[in-house]
């Protein structure tokens, strides 16, 4: 057994599992986009919309406080969503790396 041999291999795992993890939590992150895009389906801009009765007694929906509502929801997803892109590219950037340090150690082992 050659002196070091051992450890590339325990080296080239361990990489290998942060690979893993990095794309597990990329994995979460389309989860959250997903949650995100049901959270803003139908039955949610329903329970946005403010109706209030008019002098008459019917249910009037009062335009410009919906509209605040729906701009207060829009305004907090964008902030999620570029937070969560900002994310996605960062992790993204990290499995490359991490893929090209695998490859260059695969042929290190393999030499």
């Amino acid at each position: 057994m050659e002196r070091g041999i051992s450890g590339s291999k325990a080296r080239l795992e361990a990489i290998q599992f942060k690979i893993k993890k990095k794309e597990e939590y990329l994995k979460i992150l389309e989860e959250r986009k997903s949650k995100i895009q049901t959270e803003t389906s139908h039955e949610k801009f329903e329970e946005l919309i403010i109706k209030e009765p008019d002098f008459l007694g019917f249910q009037r929906m009062k335009t410009e406080k919906t509209l605040m509502n729906m701009e207060k929801i829009f305004k907090a997803q964008k902030v999620q969503l570029l937070k969560n892109k900002t994310d996605l590219e960062a992790k993204t950037k990290q499995i490359a790396e991490f893929s090209t340090k695998n490859e260059s150690l695969k042929k290190e082992v393999q030499f």
